[in-house]
C-alpha cells in the first residue's frame, strides 16, 4: 500500500494506492499550478477512479475549480452523510444546520459556475470526470471498497440524539456536546441573517433542496453499507461539451455578526467529519475531528497499531485518547496557518512525524514489516 500527501499548503491532498484521492484543496498558488508539480509523475490525476471527501470545507475541494480540463476517471465518490440530530426537545436540526452550512460556503465563495463552491460536489465532479460515476453519502459502520482493500467508516454516526432518563438527566454527554455546539452555530446564523437578509434567502433555498433530496433517505438507525453496490445513484451520461468553462473561486471578507456564524459553523462541521481505516490498519484517517469525536473514535481503537495516521485538522486537533494508539509515522498537510503543529502535546510522543510544510510533498509506501519515506527534496529513508 502506498499514500502520497501533497504539498498544497493549508488545505489537504491526499492520495493512497494512486488511484484514490482524499480531498482536493489548499492555498490557490499550489493548487492552480497542480498538475505541473514533480508529485504528479508519480500520482497523475487522471488515474483517480475514487474521490472521498472528508467534509464540506473549501480547504478540502477548492481544487476541483482550477482543473482545467476533465482530469478524473472517476467510477465512484464517497463523502460524509447528514446525520439525524435530535436535541433534547426531541427536534431534528440536522436539516437546519446543513442548509445554513451551505448557505454561509455559498454566501462567502462567489464565481462559481452552479452558485455554491460546497452545495453542488457531484455536479463539480461530474464536470471534472471524463466518465459517469456512483455516488453514497457514507456512515459510521458503512464499508467502502478500492482496488481490493477494504475501509470502515469510524465517523459520522447515522443519528445523533440526546437522550434523557426518567429524571431528565442526560445520558451521552459526548452527543450533547455535538448538539450544543450545532445549535450555537444555528443561533450565529440566525443573528447574521438578520443583517444579511441574502443569507436568509439561501438559507430557504438550500432547506428545501436538502429536505426534497433526502426526504425518503433520513437515517434513523444505525444501518450498515458496502460500496460500491447497486443502491448507489449514478450520475447521468456524459456529455461533451465544446469548451470547458471551469471557473476558479473567489471569497469575500465576512462582516462580524456573519464572520462568528462562520466560525461557529465550522467548528461544528468539524464534528461530523469523516473518519475510517483500512482494514489491515495500514492507514488510520481521522478529517478535522475535534477533540471528543477524536477521543471517542480512539478510545473505540485503543492498542490498535497503524502504520500511517493522518492528523486531525493539518496536527493542530488534540485527544488525549490519541495516546492509546500506536502509531509508526504520523503525516500532517500543514502550510502557513499551522506550521507550529508541532507543539500538540498528543503527538509528542510519535517518533516519526512529518508535514508537508516542513517536507514537501511526501510519499510512504507501506511494506508487510517496514515503511518507506520519500520526500520531493530528494531525501529518503527506510522506518
Amino acid at each position: 500500500m502506498n499514500v502520497c500527501m501533497h504539498d498544497v499548503g493549508n488545505g489537504l491532498n491526499l492520495f493512497i494506492n494512486h488511484k484514490m484521492m482524499i480531498d482536493f484543496g489548499g492555498d490557490i498558488d499550489k493548487i492552480s499550478n497542480y498538475h505541473y508539480h514533480r508529485c504528479c509523475r508519480c500520482y497523475p490525476i487522471h488515474h483517480i477512479e475514487t474521490f472521498v471527501l472528508s467534509h464540506f470545507h473549501d480547504d478540502h475541494y477548492n481544487g476541483l475549480f482550477y482543473l482545467t480540463h476533465p482530469f478524473f476517471d472517476l467510477k465512484h465518490v464517497y463523502y460524509p452523510g447528514i446525520p439525524t440530530i435530535i436535541d433534547a426537545a426531541g427536534k431534528d436540526i440536522g436539516v437546519t444546520f446543513f442548509s445554513y452550512l451551505i448557505a454561509m460556503n455559498h454566501y462567502i465563495t462567489l464565481g462559481t459556475t452552479s452558485g455554491s463552491a460546497a452545495a453542488d460536489l457531484i455536479e463539480q465532479l461530474h464536470r471534472v470526470s471524463t466518465t459517469t460515476f456512483q455516488y453514497a453519502p457514507l456512515f459510521k459502520g458503512d464499508i467502502f471498497n478500492h482496488n481490493g482493500t477494504q475501509y470502515e467508516v469510524l465517523w459520522p454516526p447515522r443519528v445523533i440524539k440526546i437522550q434523557s432518563n426518567t429524571n431528565g438527566r442526560t445520558l451521552d454527554s459526548e452527543d450533547k456536546v455535538i448538539v450544543s455546539k450545532i445549535k450555537k452555530a444555528i443561533g450565529a446564523f440566525e443573528k447574521a441573517k438578520e443583517e444579511h437578509p441574502e443569507l436568509n434567502e439561501l438559507a430557504e433555498k438550500y432547506s428545501r433542496a436538502i429536505t426534497e433530496k433526502y426526504k425518503n433517505n433520513i437515517p434513523e438507525h444505525e444501518d450498515k453499507d458496502d460500496y460500491p453496490n447497486a443502491n448507489m445513484k449514478s450520475t447521468d451520461s456524459k456529455v461533451e461539451e465544446e469548451s470547458f468553462t471551469n471557473k476558479p473561486i473567489s471569497t469575500i471578507e465576512l462582516p462580524p455578526l456573519a464572520k462568528t456564524a462562520n466560525d461557529a459553523l465550522r467548528t461544528a462541521a468539524n464534528d461530523l467529519s469523516l473518519a475510517f481505516k483500512s482494514e489491515n490498519n495500514k492507514i488510520l484517517f481521522l478529517g478535522d475531528l475535534e477533540t471528543n469525536q477524536i477521543n471517542r473514535v480512539c478510545q473505540s481503537l485503543s492498542n490498535k497499531q497503524f502504520d500511517v495516521f493522518i492528523t486531525p485538522h493539518h496536527g493542530t486537533h488534540k485527544g488525549s485518547s490519541m495516546n492509546l494508539l500506536k502509531i509508526k509515522v504520523a503525516l500532517s498537510s500543514v502550510g502557513s496557518l499551522y506550521k507550529g503543529y508541532f507543539r500538540n502535546p498528543d503527538l509528542k510522543r510519535i517518533t516519526n512525524k512529518l508535514d508537508t510544510y516542513n517536507d514537501g510533498c511526501i510519499h510512504a509506501y507501506i511494506h508487510h514489516s517496514s515503511i518507506d519515506i520519500e520526500k520531493c527534496k530528494y531525501s529518503s529513508k527506510t522506518i
